[in-house]
């Protein structure tokens, strides 16, 4: 993570290195504390593996953090059961490979990319423009000059800007922190996006090392076919400024499937030829089971026996609701109480009423095939084109069923997983079950 150009955690390993050639002193108790994670990791594993059945959990004290994230990407010991997805995606950074990191949302796609730079010790670089607004070349332009631009120590500044931002105009603003922002200005010329695109060309040249462009909410920038069509001509753009043999790739996190098509599918499509997809499944029930089990324990609540089997056979491998049950479930033993069975499901039922206008407001915009659709889904329906179940829901015909499944597929609300159909979103299929009478 030489000179700031990342915006999160990924590859601080690299920072001691880069800040010893730069000069840059001022931060070396968070690198040595960040270098110090993978021992104390191992650390804590050790000790779960000597005392998986113990008597008593070690003491809960009020200073005790959850650790049971669902709002943030999560990292170190917390970031669990993906070793064959993080191996495989390390191997195609490492080779430059462009990547599609396909899942529903929720299920750590963020987490992994994030955990793969770090593993990768600023041998890679990653960079992570906001896509959510881009809509023409000239944004994904303003989004690489603002996730590339330095942030290193006043003695450093100008010469980092000279090396890398040579030819692009700039506002610089310097806050009482002190911070530095640093952003670009463009007053429409092509030539001046067009040199910001080359930037992580120019960066990896620079530090001598793969660069990867990582773009994450990319369905939001996508929402439409106009949207979509502008956001394939800014792709054309970007590969073209990198050229052929560049150290830049790209890694899209997708949670649209038919964005893969409809965006990277064409034969002459930007990505077609090199990219590799990746997509993320369900976490497995009984490693995931045991990992939340030494969670609750480390951190010094005890819960009820075969409890956290229980939670992963409630949420079915679903990553953001899992850690927002344990959550919950950790909140109540910290009041003194051990969890058990019926507190899982009293935090189930509290999830999903207070999900209610959310998931209502979702649902009833839905056609009323879709709609019909999702019920059969959710109601479990393996046979979805079966003349019972289209008379149970009240379809008409094979091809309602069709068109309701292509929508839905779309939206991202339900997944195919072989021949069959399901709704990733735990607390959103509680949801539809309850309010339907699907119980």
């Amino acid at each position: 993570m030489p000179e700031g150009i990342h915006s999160h955690a990924a590859g601080l390993a690299a920072i001691a290195r880069i800040m010893e050639e730069e000069g840059i002193v001022e931060e070396e108790a968070i690198v040595k504390e960040e270098a110090c994670r993978s021992v104390n990791e191992t650390n804590r594993v050790d000790t779960w593996e000597k005392a998986k059945n113990p008597n008593e959990p070690p003491a809960w004290t009020e200073t005790g953090e959850n650790p049971f994230n669902f709002c943030d990407p999560v990292s170190d010991d917390r970031f669990i059961n993906r070793k064959e997805e993080l191996f495989r995606l390390k191997s195609y950074l490492r080779n430059g490979r462009d990547v599609l990191l396909v899942s529903p949302g929720g299920y750590g796609k963020t987490s992994l990319i994030l955990r793969a730079l770090r593993d990768l010790d600023g041998s890679v670089i990653g960079i992570l423009p906001d896509a959510a607004a881009l809509r023409s070349p000239a944004d994904l332009a303003t989004a690489l000059s603002r996730s590339s631009s330095p942030r290193s120590s006043l003695s450093r500044l100008r010469s980092t800007i000279q090396r890398l931002l040579l030819g692009i105009e700039l506002k610089i603003t310097i806050e009482t922190d002190p911070a530095i922002t640093i952003s670009p200005v463009y007053a429409g010329s092509a030539e001046t996006w067009k040199t910001a695109l080359s930037l992580p060309v120019r960066l990896a040249r620079e530090k001598n090392c793969r660069v990867v462009l990582v773009f994450e909410h990319f369905a939001l920038a996508a929402g439409t076919v106009l949207l979509q069509y502008q956001l394939k001509e800014a792709l054309y753009h970007l590969k073209e400024a990198f050229g052929e043999k560049s150290n830049v790739s790209c890694c899209f996190l997708l949670d649209r499937p038919h964005m893969i098509s409809r965006l990277f599918g064409s034969p002459s499509g930007p990505l077609s030829a090199s990219a590799a997809l990746l997509s993320l499944p369900p976490l497995p029930m009984e490693a995931t089971a045991q990992a939340i089990a030494r969670m609750f324990w480390e951190s010094g609540i005890r819960t009820a026996p075969g409890l956290p089997q229980t939670i992963c056979e409630r949420v079915r491998g679903h990553p953001r609701s899992l850690m927002r049950i344990c959550y919950e479930l950790w909140q109540r033993g910290s009041s003194g109480i051990t969890p058990d069975e019926d507190d899982l499901d009293d935090i189930l039922r509290g999830l999903v009423a207070e999900a209610d206008l959310l998931y209502s407001s979702l649902y009833w915009s839905l056609p009323t095939n879709q709609r019909k659709v999702l019920l059969a889904v959710a109601a479990g329906e393996e046979k979805l084109y079966a003349g019972a179940c289209m008379r149970r829901f009240h379809l008409a015909s094979a091809g309602s069923v069709h068109a309701g499944l292509r929508g839905l597929h779309a939206a991202g609300l339900v997944w195919r997983a072989g021949s069959g159909y399901w709704i990733p979103e735990t607390l959103f299929l509680l949801w539809i079950r309850e309010r339907n009478g699907l119980e």
